[in-house]
């Protein structure tokens, strides 16, 4: 697998025939950096295959220091900005996904294949926490501007707050039934 580090220059689309779409000229981004990182399948035999509760879908956030963490079957991955790959291990059925900065500094993630939500700190500690069943399979996950963050999963009319402390409250939402 290939992380390429992309920058877009400031420069106004252009408008195309259709509203809903915009072309942006060819020169408005480029490849600034671009590293080589294995390939983390469980065994080691090969590329990684498609998503699955055991090896969830790759994602990737940027740190505000230039780090580039990344999600990928087994655990979690960071390049610095000088090209420096580290990783780190995760239970093998977690299948991490959707990785977010937190408003602590922090990088939190789903743990699809443990219906669990996971929090790694600049120094690599792991941090785990227990969703609901009522949630459904865990699949998303953001933060409002009190720093509390919220989650929902896939066939379920629930979404979930998590507040700083750890307290976890779930929300049954409306919907018609179908």
């Amino acid at each position: 697998m290939i992380l390429a580090v992309w920058i877009a220059a400031a420069i106004a689309p252009t408008p195309s025939a259709s509203p809903s779409t915009q072309t942006l000229p060819s020169a408005t981004a480029k490849v600034v950096a671009s590293y080589e990182i294995p390939n983390h399948t469980l065994d080691g035999s090969g590329p990684i295959p498609g998503r699955n509760a055991e090896f969830g879908e790759p994602s990737i956030a940027v740190a505000p220091n230039g780090d580039a963490w990344y999600t990928a079957a087994g655990g979690i991955g960071r390049v610095t900005p000088t090209g420096v790959p580290t990783w780190y291990s995760l239970e093998k059925a977690a299948g991490p996904t959707y990785i977010r900065l937190g408003p602590n500094g922090a990088m939190w993630f789903v743990e699809a294949g443990l219906d669990k939500v996971g929090r790694i700190s600049a120094d690599g500690t792991i941090s785990e926490f227990s969703g609901s069943p009522l949630l459904g399979d865990l699949n998303a996950l953001g933060f409002d501007a009190n720093g509390n963050m919220w989650i929902a999963g896939t066939n379920s009319h629930y979404v979930a707050r998590m507040r700083q402390n750890g307290d976890l409250t779930v929300i049954d939402l409306p919907y018609d039934g179908r």
